[in-house]
């Protein structure tokens, strides 16, 4: 018995031609600096909500000092996970 060729698809050979382009890569390099960029807006804005104290956070932001403590920690471990939502999966090609 031959062994057969795998032979790919049309649509695999049409979707390997579409993100082998050069636009593609421009629009990849573009989705990655929207993805870091992001990121580091959510960290941020995440990181002193998680590592100030509430008195700090609430003088620092005074419409958070109407919140309680414990929802302005969680606000801030949400935007940290967020951050880290955002470059993950794209790092690890998930």
């Amino acid at each position: 018995m031959e062994a057969r060729e795998c032979q790919p698809s049309p649509a695999t050979l049409r979707l390997q031609r579409v993100v082998s382009s050069p636009r593609s890569k421009g629009l990849h390099i573009g989705l990655w600096v929207a993805q870091v960029v992001l990121a580091l807006v959510f960290a941020m804005a995440g990181v002193p909500k998680v590592a100030k104290s509430f008195a700090d956070v609430s003088q620092d932001v005074p419409f958070l000092a109407t919140l309680p403590g414990a929802l302005v920690r969680f606000i801030g471990v949400s935007e940290l996970v967020g951050a880290v939502g955002l470059i993950l999966p794209a790092l690890t090609r998930i």
